[in-house]
């Protein structure tokens, strides 16, 4: 499995998570395939209950890593850790709902 896939699945299964509460639609279509980018530019995608979350990709290696921020933080919180696991791994780092760039406007936290 690609490195970028590996990574968005994770990543989807973060974002699925943080929304249990939610049901999800009866009908969830596969994710679309990522757009080439530039290494660490900023992405976003949907989470389950329409919040955006934003997320950048770094390096091209396997396995995929994900780096999730606690609370009351942002992706930034890894960044001195990146150029070393980048130059291995696909790093994923995110900002979780309410943090960093992503959406703040989930209606029930």
């Amino acid at each position: 499995m690609n490195a970028k896939w590996l990574a968005l699945a994770v990543l989807s299964v973060v974002m699925q998570a943080g929304c249990a509460q939610h049901t999800a639609p009866a009908a969830a279509s596969a994710p679309a395939a990522p757009a080439v980018s530039a290494d660490g530019s900023p992405q976003i995608v949907d989470s389950a209950d329409g919040v955006h979350i934003e997320y950048q990709v770094y390096g091209h290696g396997d396995p995929a890593i994900v780096l999730v921020h606690g609370w009351s933080n942002n992706a930034n919180y890894w960044n001195a850790q990146l150029d070393a696991l980048k130059a291995k791994y696909s790093v994923v780092t995110l900002n979780l709902a309410g943090h960093g760039a992503s959406g703040k406007n989930r209606s029930d936290w």
